[in-house]
């Protein structure tokens, strides 16, 4: 009779529940947008959302007499949208013969174990965050695109009834007023904020809108000023990630990612292309994790990320299988700006 071959990981506690929260305890390196708290993490039961979204207004109540009738609370009017979070597998495989190979080179088999599993988790996350850190990007820009950046999965500004908001800053010609236009963009976010707050204006923006902003005249010697006192003040810091004028903070943006059909560099922002936002929202970004579509995780709220690995029937490899349910929501689209440097 021939030996029962047991799965190596499955023998060593592998499971799909330790696996997960191993998983999601690991950092993630790729993200500006992800790791700057701008989307608020909401766990859901199930793939498909429904928001609720109140329109209030904030207004002035009018002082009265102490016998007079106070003032009436308008109701406000709610509006349902639905939503289905994104679903996204992945999957990686470890060879029999690999991990066999390192095994007899170590003599150790849990520690081999552990690293081979630890190199294919590393991997793959990191492949699930700049997945993720696209999404964020493409919903701070109001609509939401695939991974191959042309399929669309939801225009926010259609789905909320509002008209983009753009900005020409005309970086091309030296009399530009660039202040006031800057004005013109953090009047505009504080006027369509509604009823959230926010802590200021900021602003992603690609390499060329940035350089052609710090070279404007009006804005050279502002930037001369700025880099001078990081490298005195703190450095080693990259001054081209927090460079405040007229009342916006920019931050140079500059991630791609190889298309997952062509392989060719996709760029996350458009060349000369900025986009506005206000920061330090409480309710205008959310981004929903929903649950893996298995037994194991249905009723329960969701997590970034889940996995699991299996053997193949002929256990010549272990798969594993991890698996991201997402959507990242912008409510107010009509308080993000996009702003082109209007040179061709």
């Amino acid at each position: 009779m021939a030996d029962i071959i047991i799965n190596p990981f499955d023998e060593y506690g592998f499971t799909p529940a330790t696996l997960t929260e191993k998983i999601n305890k690991k950092p993630a390196t790729y993200g500006m947008i992800r790791n700057s708290g701008i989307f608020k993490p909401e766990p859901v039961y199930t793939s498909d959302i429904v928001t609720t979204f109140v329109n209030g207004k904030i207004r002035l109540l009018r002082s009265k007499k102490r016998s007079a009738k106070p003032n009436q609370k308008e109701k406000s009017k709610a509006e349902r949208h639905f939503f289905q979070t994104v679903h996204i597998p992945y999957q990686g495989r470890i060879w029999a013969a690999d991990l066999a190979r390192k095994m007899k080179l170590s003599g150790a088999v849990m520690q081999t174990l552990m690293a081979e599993m630890q190199k294919e988790l590393e991997e793959m996350k990191g492949d699930h965050a700049i997945t993720e850190e696209f999404f964020l990007v493409k919903a701070l820009q109001g609509v939401l695109y695939d991974a191959d950046g042309t399929t669309l999965i939801k225009n926010f500004f259609d789905e909320f009834g509002v008209t983009k908001e753009t900005q020409n800053f005309t970086l091309g010609t030296g009399t530009t007023d660039v202040a006031k236009k800057c004005k013109e963009v953090v009047r505009h976010i504080k006027k369509n904020i509604g009823g959230d707050v926010m802590t200021g204006v900021e602003c992603i923006c690609d390499d060329v809108f940035f350089d052609n902003l710090t070279g404007h005249a009006e804005v050279k010697e502002v930037w001369k000023e700025h880099k001078a006192t990081v490298d005195r003040v703190m450095s080693g810091q990259d001054p081209t990630q927090s460079f405040s004028f007229s009342g916006i903070t920019f931050r140079e943006y500059g991630a791609s990612a190889p298309h997952p059909e062509t392989g060719e560099a996709l760029d996350f922002i458009g060349t000369g292309k900025a986009h506005f936002y206000p920061a330090g929202t409480q309710r205008t970004a959310k981004l929903y994790y929903s649950p893996a579509e298995d037994f194991d995780s249905a009723g329960q709220l969701g997590k970034p990320l889940y996995v699991r690995q299996t053997m193949n029937d002929k256990k010549k490899w272990v798969d594993v299988d991890t698996e991201q349910n997402l959507f990242p929501i912008w409510t107010r689209p009509e308080c993000l700006v996009e702003g082109d440097d209007g040179i061709a």
